[in-house]
């Protein structure tokens, strides 16, 4: 027994080299006491140790590996005593210790402990501590160093005074894009404009390729096998690693609580009269909610509030922006979306019956913010009532909606069962045809002979359809065009020709021309000729015809809401200003951008042309200051 005692008369050294366990427990502790008595960072004593530092974390034996591994003793003896150091191989030797306690998967508290060096007074230590965390991020990648973790400190000693904690900083935030990509720029809203710059000039220079780890946990260490090499051979390189999830900006960011920021005067605003009050109420909301995360939280008032504007409000455009405040409110929570998905993705079937483009693709965003948070079994009833809805637009939204689902999905989550409770009415969406009916509305302004025309193509196209010959076809469609009734003759059209005799020789002449002979008639394929030129150019400006949508998508875009509303106003100042302001801002705009069309729609705009008030219809005299470039659609749309 005598024997086996004796090594507790030996050196620290020696004990930590010592056979017997019990010795190399004692032999740590020892150390540690060592270690936290130096009031020196350049004692020779850490000098006699770092060669043991290796041997220490890897004791064959689990009670020794433990006392030797005292995390935060040690890293924080390392982080205070030796990043700090100016010799060189005395903080390489620091850094691959706290290295090796992340491969043994202590990497939370070497993190811990290196952002609290990143708060020391020494400039010295801070840069020590950056480096370290800069080479940890570097061979064990973002999964093992939390890049949201060490973000936040590491942007604060951007603005240390100190020149070098300052560019090492700059050199970590670069090292952190290249693993996480563009995800960290929200991060870096906040920095100076130089700043930014010239962080995006190094972002540029990092290689396209994806970053790989290149050491790894124990646990994580490949196993040798001798058929290794060959797997991943087959495999590449980065196979694994490219199915992995990707950090994104929502991973990184703090969830913001905005249920507090919501002033009390918001419900009633919400439920006023005039829409400017509720307008003003949703804009509020819409800035509260414009951030990458949200804090968890009960928002079915909220979004109560929300979805009664997108089914009820009668203007359209607090419609899309209460739809777009929800899609916000969804992204942001994302799985805590779930209670209030259903009954929002509802609202936005109903109002896919809209035209308006800027409208509706709010409407869109919406619904597919909130689909993301359920799945499509829980889904399934409304959207088959929505595609067989009587409205064709709502019908074909709906669609849409539900392919940009199945473009998300794989074979493995898109199951035969669901797919055939769509492919039904989806079959039956498909069979929808434009008919007659639905295209004659845009053909009452076509002279009766083009008319005739079309009605001819149209028969034709019908008969081939059926499978019938062309000849047959033509033949149909002449026997058909000489057996049907004489069209009654168009209206005449009323021409000003320069020079014309008065009415009085113009009757003259029409009854001298019903006593002369009848004048020879030109061969049909001499006038179909004639038809088929084109007409002579006048040197108006031409024009494309708009529909009304198009139309109403363009004024919105073009003119302030202010100036609309005020066009429309009971209060007959406000018209006068707004027709003032109109004819400025005409006046002020280049002849090649200025739509004629477009300004004549909005003056017909209600009360328009028909103001009683007569110095605001007076003031309507503004279509006098673009008459020289007015073009013949233009002309068509103010009669």
């Amino acid at each position: 027994m005598a024997e086996d005692n004796e090594w507790q008369k030996l050196p620290t050294i020696e004990k930590i080299e010592h056979k017997q366990w019990k010795a190399r427990v004692e032999g740590y502790e020892e150390a540690v006491k060592l270690f936290s008595t130096q009031s020196s960072d350049k004692s020779p004593v850490f000098n006699d140790y770092v060669g043991l530092m290796k041997k220490m974390v890897v004791d064959s034996n689990a009670i020794a590996q433990e006392k030797a591994i005292v995390v935060s003793d040690v890293c924080s003896g390392i982080v205070n005593k030796c990043l700090n150091s100016t010799r060189a191989k005395t903080k390489e030797k620091g850094i691959e210790i706290l290295l090796i306690y992340i491969e043994l998967e202590k990497g939370d508290v070497v993190v811990e402990e290196l952002l609290k060096g990143l708060s020391a007074k020494q400039p010295k230590i801070v840069v020590g501590c950056v480096q370290a965390l800069k080479e940890a991020l570097s061979l064990f990648g973002s999964k093992v160093v939390s890049i949201k973790t060490v973000l936040k400190d590491t942007l604060r000693l951007l603005e240390d005074r100190d020149g070098t904690v300052r560019n090492e900083s700059k050199e970590l935030i670069v090292e952190m894009y290249r693993w996480a990509g563009p995800a960290i720029k929200p991060q870096l809203s906040g920095l100076k404009p130089v700043q930014i710059t010239e962080l995006e000039a190094e972002f540029a220079k990092l290689p396209a390729a994806k970053p790989v780890p290149t050491r790894y946990l124990i646990s994580q260490k490949p196993k040798e096998d001798p058929h290794a090499a060959e797997i991943a051979s087959d495999k590449g390189p980065q196979e694994s690693q490219d199915n992995e999830p990707q950090l994104d900006a929502y991973a990184l960011a703090d969830p913001v609580n905005i249920l507090s920021k919501i002033p009390n005067d918001y419900w009633e605003k919400i439920e006023a009269k005039k829409w400017q009050e509720r307008k003003e109420a949703l804009t509020l909301v819409e800035q509260l909610t414009d951030v990458i995360k949200l804090d968890n939280g009960d928002y079915s008032a909220l979004l109560n509030s929300l979805i009664k504007v997108i089914s009820k409000d009668t203007n359209i455009l607090l419609v899309g922006q209460s739809a777009k405040i929800v899609a916000q409110i969804a992204n942001a929570l994302r799985d805590g979306f779930k209670p209030y998905a259903i009954s929002t993705i509802k609202a936005c079937f109903e109002k896919f019956k809209e035209k308006k483009p800027t409208v509706l693709v709010a409407i869109r965003s919406a619904a597919d913010a909130a689909q993301k948070s359920v799945t499509l079994d829980s889904l399934q009833e409304d959207i088959i009532e929505a595609l067989n809805n009587k409205n064709p637009g709502i019908r074909a939204e709906t669609a849409l909606f539900l392919s940009r689902i199945f473009a998300k999905m794989t074979i493995v989550t898109l199951n035969k069962k669901i797919l055939k409770t769509f492919v039904v009415p989806l079959l039956k969406c498909s069979a929808d045809m434009v008919l007659e009916k639905n295209i004659s509305p845009f053909l009452t302004d076509i002279d009766n002979i083009r008319l005739n025309r079309i009605k001819e193509f149209y028969e034709k196209a019908a008969n081939e359809k059926k499978g019938g010959s062309s000849g047959d076809a033509d033949k149909a469609a002449t026997s058909s065009s000489d057996a049907a009734p004489p069209v009654a003759p168009s209206k005449p059209t009323f021409k000003v020709v320069k020079g014309g005799k008065p009415a009085g020789a113009a009757a003259g002449e029409g009854k001298a021309s019903e006593d002369a002979p009848p004048k020879p008639t030109k061969p049909a394929g001499a006038k179909k000729k004639v038809d088929s030129a084109a007409p002579p150019s006048d040197g108006l400006p031409k024009e494309q015809l708009w529909s009304e949508d198009v139309l109403e998508a363009k004024i919105t875009e073009a003119y302030a809401e202010t100036l609309l509303a005020q066009l429309a106003s009971s209060v007959w100042k406000e018209r006068l200003e707004a027709m003032e302001t109109l004819k400025n801002s005409i006046t002020q705009m280049p002849p090649e951008q200025l739509s004629c069309q477009l300004v004549c729609r909005l003056l017909l705009k209600k009360p328009g042309l028909k103001d009683n008030n007569f110095q605001s219809k007076f003031d309507l005299s503004v279509i006098r200051v673009f008459c020289g470039l007015t073009t013949k659609r233009a002309v068509a749309v103010c009669l």
